[in-house]
């Protein structure tokens, strides 16, 4: 089931939570290919990328790559790509 955007009933879930990974490049192609929207954000005080998305339930994920990928982030972080709408819940 592909979600673009979180549902907004009243159903109960959580505003987000997180993971640290590995294999940044390998995962948004995968996210690509099976067509899950997504949002990328540089945090870079942190140096860390992390890749946003949802699950069929609304939850916001978010997914934390570290700098040891920095050379994979840049095509993506140059503007923070994005595949879905411009609103977030």
């Amino acid at each position: 089931m592909r979600v673009d955007e979180p549902r907004r009933d009243d159903s109960p879930r959580i505003e987000h939570f997180a993971f640290r990974a590995d294999g940044f490049r390998d995962f948004v192609e995968r996210l690509e290919r099976v067509q899950v929207a997504y949002r990328i954000s540089h945090v870079i005080h942190l140096d860390l990328c992390q890749v946003n998305v949802y699950d069929p339930d609304g939850n916001h994920i978010e997914i934390g790559f570290g700098a040891a990928e920095k050379a994979d982030f840049a095509p993506y972080v140059a503007g923070a790509k994005s595949t879905m709408a411009d609103t977030e819940a």
